[in-house]
């Protein structure tokens, strides 16, 4: 590359660079331009223009971003040695070392920073010492010297981790410089911070030129919490008593709700039982008694010497059900009676049945089994006598106790 050319080359890359860290800056966890993005670090064999293959090293700075996270300014530093295998202008062979210190400047193009495999761009300006020891003093004075250059490369990042802190990477760089031009293939690792997180834009939009920006420092420590006002302690004993007042009211209030709600509720199951002999007919009657409240269901709910209940006996017991269910605490007794007609082990089987098949019909009108049980008892607790007819006709019943369930007034 001609002189003009790389001085032109050097020209772009800084004016691109000059550019961009002059423009708006945003916010971005303090990876801004000028701020750390991280480090890298590499090593690799160099092949000089003038002189044989060395082995170079070197690092560089990222110094956040600048408008979009994938432009990334950064500087660094790299050193390598080779060895010189040359002729000289007399025609004598000339052997020796040469030596490199490169001081670089640029900007990395990294698309796909955040990404677990990202390839990345460089375009960099450079200054160079370069020192020659070889046996003749003029090739020594021609390739020692300070040189101003210019380099463009590409390379691959391997993320190790998921946030993308630690990387392994490749890259091939081409230097263009008099006297120490250079092709580098390194190899290093890359060292993030804030991971991902260093690829994302900032919080705090673009602002127009000459206006003033703070950036927040992720790195400073946090701000000391602001004390809190001094209450004097008379007003303390005011709100802790106006707190006290509304939790009584608010008590007060729950509780008058409680009892307005059980009340409600009470005047429900006393409607309900006063209208149970107006709306079933076949209902002796709802009796009282130390056990609590017993619905008594007259023979008419069967066929004579059955157990199965008839479609007419089926609907009122629907009925009846609506009422069970308003004393939903309470445990139930389903109990069968017989009168004393007939041989006494049939009677008693009978009343069983007869009782096991209300409770079986209650459970099919949502009545939890769990509350009930089926009694039978025979002809062993007759309400009347069984030497009449209607004697024998109130003793034929199945009962419905809801056990410990309020007397009606």
């Amino acid at each position: 590359m001609s002189s003009s050319s790389r001085q032109r080359l050097l020209g772009l890359t800084l004016g691109i660079s000059l550019g961009l860290c002059t423009g708006p800056v945003q916010g971005a966890e303090g990876q801004t331009f000028p701020g750390f993005g991280g480090v890298e670090g590499r090593v690799g064999p160099s092949i000089p223009v003038d002189a044989g293959i060395g082995l170079g090293g070197g690092f560089d700075v990222d110094l956040g971003y600048v408008r979009f996270p994938f432009l990334r300014p950064a500087v660094g530093f790299n050193h390598f040695r080779s060895s010189v295998d040359r002729v000289a202008r007399d025609g004598f062979p000339v052997s020796g070392t040469l030596t490199a210190s490169e001081w670089r400047g640029g900007l990395r193009i990294d698309p796909l920073g955040h990404a677990l495999v990202a390839p990345y761009f460089l375009a960099t300006a450079s200054f160079h010492r370069v020192r020659a020891d070889v046996d003749d003093p003029e090739t020594e004075r021609h390739l020692g010297g300070s040189y101003v250059g210019g380099g463009v490369g590409a390379g691959i990042a391997l993320s190790l981790d998921p946030d993308r802190r630690v990387s392994i990477t490749s890259e091939i760089r081409r230097v263009f410089a008099p006297r120490v031009g250079h092709l580098a293939v390194e190899a290093g690792i890359r060292l993030i911070p804030l991971g991902t997180r260093a690829y994302e834009r900032g919080r705090i939009a673009a602002v127009p030129e000459g206006d003033t920006v703070v950036i927040e420092d992720p790195f400073a420590p946090a701000p000391e919490p602001a004390e809190p006002p001094i209450v004097p302690a008379d007003e303390v004993l005011r709100r802790e008593a106006e707190l006290a007042r509304e939790e009584r009211e608010a008590a007060r209030l729950e509780a008058l709700e409680a009892e307005a709600r059980a009340l409600e509720a009470e005047r429900r199951r006393l409607r309900a039982l006063g209208d149970l002999n107006r709306l079933i007919d076949d209902v002796v009657e709802v009796r009282e008694s130390e056990r609590g409240l017993a619905v008594v269901l007259g023979s008419g709910l069967f066929a004579t010497g059955a157990h199965e209940l008839s479609p007419r006996a089926r609907d009122q017991l629907r009925r009846i059900a609506a009422v069970v269910r308003l004393f939903d605490e309470h445990p139930i007794s389903v109990e069968g009676h017989t009168d004393s007609m007939g041989a006494e082990a049939l009677n008693q089987r009978l009343s069983e049945r007869r009782a096991a098949a209300v409770r079986d019909a209650l459970v099919e009108e949502g009545i939890d089994p769990a509350r009930m049980e089926a009694l039978g008892h025979g002809e062993h607790l007759p309400l009347d006598t069984n030497q009449t007819s209607e004697g024998r006709a109130q003793n034929r019943r199945v009962e419905i106790v809801i056990l410990g369930a309020r007397r009606l007034p």
